[in-house]
């Protein structure tokens, strides 16, 4: 019963902050988490503009960080697979959080 409620949690926690921001998944400027169902958008972080472009780099890295971190932090223990989009690129890149 407890393992339910604490999935449950998970899921809302997971499904509201995925309205937070959604409109900007997926557009330049920048970087996107997708659950592993390659829609639901996990989070979204704006990247500094550079010049002619974005830094897609170090935005992406730090990103990419803190959506693994969060995803253990939320869905515990094991292997949790998401995406990741640069910009309004098509390709959505495979990611795994890997938790202790």
């Amino acid at each position: 019963m407890k393992r339910k409620v604490l999935l449950s949690l998970s899921l809302l926690s997971l499904t509201t902050l995925a309205g937070a921001g959604s409109d900007d998944a997926g557009t330049k400027g920048h970087v996107s988490g997708y659950d592993s169902d390659r829609t639901t958008v996990i989070d979204v972080a704006a990247c500094e503009r550079k010049k002619l472009s974005w830094d897609y780099v170090n935005c992406g890295k730090a990103f990419r960080e803190k959506t693994n971190e969060r995803l253990c932090r939320e869905r515990g223990k094991g292997k949790h697979k998401w995406f990741y989009q640069v910009g309004d690129s098509k390709v959505k890149t495979n990611q795994t959080a890997f938790c202790k």
